[in-house]
């Protein structure tokens, strides 16, 4: 809540246009000071601050219930490593500092083959839609500080964008599967020892967990092609049957103006996105067996790459 502290601070004469030079009066509480035997002007200075919470990166954000349509301060830094995409949901409308990376919206996922790829697209604009999931591609390793005023929506409601059977969606509240779930997707950030590299949206398994402020994607078709969703165990099953829902799917940033930036790929397992260094692909997203001799440009590692 926004407060205004105001403070009493000195009573001054004035004598013909010059501060009278004569001993300083205070009052019995010692809030007005008065020069002794002139009249006195107040100066009353003023001061704004606002009520402060502190967001604890997995943790739940209920203590901003209590400020729900309030502008107040909020504090909340989250470690990323640079040029790893992870995922983010926040209750305010984040505006992008100075050495901040890059944010990007869903845009939907499309089959290629035998490969599915999600579309991210980098926004227009500077400022984040509060409760919307993004991907964020920090700019360097560290601390990114998300903190500072801003106005909490009147509902706070991790969002979920939608794109014909698929849903990106936010959360703010730990998320935990016992048993492994259908249809849905997080997003790696690190190796997985299945060979599953970061940058890869992976199908989450049992006793798994997004934590609060991510996202994650699900799938809500009935298309009779993903019926045996529920028996896929291992990627491999993924990578021999085309009945199922895939184990992996691949990444594709794109940005403001248009360009493919970077492709990877979506380990649902840890709820991240990695960019594999020995991995080639085309500007399309289709994954090369190996490094093309063909000329052209292809994405490497999360960038683009002319082979001459």
């Amino acid at each position: 809540m926004k407060k205004t502290l105001s403070i009493l601070a000195l009573s001054l004469t004035m004598v013909q246009g010059a501060w009278a030079q004569t001993a300083l009066t205070p009052n019995a509480e010692k809030t007005v000071w008065t020069l002794a035997s002139m009249p006195a002007y107040d100066i009353e200075l003023s001061a704004e601050y606002y009520d402060e919470v502190t967001l604890t990166d997995g943790e739940a954000i209920t203590a901003l219930n209590t400020y729900t349509g309030q502008e107040i301060w909020v504090n909340y830094t989250r470690s990323f490593t640079a040029d790893k995409a992870s995922t983010v949901c926040l209750p305010f409308a984040y505006t992008k500092k100075t050495g901040d990376g890059s944010f990007y919206a869903f845009s939907g996922i499309e089959k290629m083959g035998s490969e599915y790829i999600a579309t991210m697209t980098e926004p227009s604009t500077s400022t984040l839609t509060a409760n919307t999931p993004y991907l964020y591609k920090a700019a360097t390793t560290g601390v990114t500080d998300f903190s500072g005023t801003y106005a909490i929506p009147a509902s706070i409601t991790a969002g979920t964008t939608i794109s014909g059977d698929w849903k990106f969606k936010g959360t703010y509240s730990t998320i935990k599967w016992t048993t492994e779930p259908t249809g849905i997707y997080g997003f790696s950030a690190t190796d997985a020892n299945d060979g599953i590299t970061q940058g890869q949206f992976v199908k989450v398994g049992s006793y798994v967990r997004i934590k609060p402020m991510r996202a994650y994607l699900q799938y809500n078709g009935s298309d009779s092609q993903f019926a045996n969703a529920r028996a896929l165990m291992t990627r491999a099953a993924a990578t021999t049957s085309d009945d199922t829902l895939p184990e992996t799917i691949g990444v594709r940033l794109i940005s403001a103006n248009g360009e493919v930036t970077a492709i990877g790929t979506l380990y649902t397992r840890t709820g991240e996105v990695s960019f594999d260094s020995e991995a080639w692909y085309t500007l399309d997203g289709k994954r090369l067996n190996a490094k093309p001799n063909t000329k052209g440009i292809y994405v490497n590692n999360g960038k683009k790459v002319v082979i001459k």
